[in-house]
């Protein structure tokens, strides 16, 4: 499904990596056609935030790459929150297409400026 998903930060809480197992399908179906190209990490989240699990996202899409962290609220996983748990996952998703999307823009500004010689 994903080029690859790590889990091993959660290896010592079981429920934090039944909660991350859970979120990573729902990230599937999110993500779509990349998913295979996609690299998933997941953290507990730092103390002190609103977030249990810290995910991070990483993909290569025409020689353009890009990384982004974002957390994962508990609402989601309350019985019936589970939209919760899909914005959450999509906050993370739009910052990382935010960063492939400039980081491509500076890729087509480059070519478009480079000196030429006449």
């Amino acid at each position: 499904m994903f080029k690859s998903v790590d889990y091993s930060a959660l290896d010592g809480d079981p429920n934090l990596k039944a909660k991350a197992e859970h979120a990573t399908g729902v990230l599937g179906g999110l993500i779509g056609t990349w998913r295979d190209d996609t690299e998933v990490r997941w953290c507990p989240a730092a103390p002190g935030t609103d977030a249990v699990l810290e995910l991070t996202l990483a993909l290569t899409v025409e020689s353009v790459s890009g990384t982004a962290t974002g957390g994962v609220g508990p609402r989601g996983y309350a019985p019936g929150h589970e939209h919760a748990l899909r914005i959450d996952l999509r906050d993370v998703l739009l910052d990382l297409f935010g960063v492939l999307s400039r980081r491509q823009l500076e890729r087509i500004e480059a070519f478009v400026f480079e000196p030429t010689e006449v």
